[in-house]
């Protein structure tokens, strides 16, 4: 299948791949730009043929027209894997980073925050064109905010006031000083996707005007820490086992967990370098399906339970990823004790979602 088509200038573009795919599995298709060498494109599930995602690529062309070419095999490359439909194919100019386009939006008006508790929006000089938000000592302004990748984020709230908490996905995390956030950055561990910000004054009113959040790749490195879920270390009770997954991290996943209590998957030596609130991202598959007399697709969501050794206990849900080859994140927020801990994950009375790795990282940093 051929795209022909014409950008305007020389540089670097977006390329916007819209398809379904309904094979539960990873699924193939080979690409090429114009006569350039072939190339294969992975594309995750979707639920069936009629649900759509995107597969997102990067190519730089010169101004005029091209070809983009789409198949199946080619001589030298061999033949791609499942089946794809393909639905439409976008293009955009994007010769550098752009903010809410290429990656997630960084600078967040206050005036566009969920607002309760009495704060409201104002006007003043030196204001944004939105305004800003006045906010009293208890309300809220919540923050919806987008992170590209789990990981560090430096979050800086502009405005004037005194102490302020932090709640991120509703979890409060400690107090930040005398004068609160406001023109300071603050080091906090987000997951992929959309994460919530709230921000409640304390004692007296805040006056605020934005927040920006930026990446840290320098502290993911230096504090996140991924366990992988074979290593032999951990402890597999019942009938949990590890099984070879390609897609999986290191080649290995823990299927098997839970319908029962004692069928458990325990990470050890999970080290933390202080007590305290720590950001557990559980990466796992999940395609459980129920039977049914109608066209419907019953997926499932397996629960499961995590019990860590400095004394957290939570029941969470994993949402159907599609595929037992597709893994996806969901994050967990637990108290661990400095030192090394466990954390165990189960389920008395069902399967829990096939886990692959955990990553664990303070949900703030001094």
């Amino acid at each position: 299948m051929e795209f022909r088509v014409t950008v305007p200038r020389t540089g670097r573009y977006l390329i916007c791949v819209y398809y379904g795919n309904q094979t539960e599995d990873i699924a193939q298709q080979l690409m090429r730009i114009d006569d350039q060498p072939w190339s294969f494109v992975s594309y995750p599930p979707t639920l069936n043929w009629g649900f759509r995602s995107h597969r997102d690529l990067y190519a730089s062309l010169g101004a005029g027209p091209h070809v983009i070419t789409f198949g199946v095999s080619a001589p030298g490359i061999g033949t791609a894997k499942g089946q794809v439909t393909l639905n439409a194919l976008k293009l955009a100019y994007a010769p550098t980073a752009v903010p809410g386009v290429t990656h997630p939006a960084t600078h967040y008006p206050s005036a566009y925050a969920d607002l309760s508790g009495g704060a409201a929006i104002a006007y003043a000089p030196g204001s944004g064109p939105a305004g800003h938000v006045t906010a009293p000592a208890g309300s809220r302004v919540g923050f919806v905010v987008q992170a590209g990748h789990d990981g560090y984020h430096r979050v800086s709230m502009a405005g004037t006031g005194g102490n302020v908490r932090l709640l991120v996905g509703g979890t409060d995390l400690p107090a930040t000083g005398t004068n609160g956030p406001f023109g300071k950055d603050l080091l906090v561990y987000l997951h992929a996707g959309i994460n919530r910000i709230d921000w409640v004054p304390e004692g007296q009113a805040a006056v605020i005007d934005s927040l920006d959040v930026i990446p840290d790749a320098a502290s993911d490195a230096a504090w996140a820490v991924t366990y992988a879920a074979a290593a032999p270390g951990n402890v597999l009770a019942g009938k949990a086992a590890a099984a070879g997954n390609p897609y999986a991290y290191g080649g290995q996943h823990v299927g098997w967990i839970g319908n029962g209590a004692d069928a458990a998957l325990t990470f050890t030596g999970v080290s933390a370098p202080r007590t305290g609130t720590y950001r557990v991202i559980l990466s796992y598959a999940c395609n459980d399906r129920a039977g049914s007399d109608n066209y419907n697709t019953n997926l499932i969501s397996r629960g499961f339970t995590v019990t860590t050794s400095a004394g957290t206990q939570l029941t969470a849900y994993a949402r159907n990823t599609y595929s037992w080859n597709q893994f996806d994140t969901r994050e967990l927020t637990v108290r661990l004790a400095a030192g090394e801990n466990t954390i165990a994950f189960g389920n008395p009375v069902a399967y829990a979602p096939d886990i692959d790795k955990i990553t664990v990282a303070p949900a703030l940093l001094p």
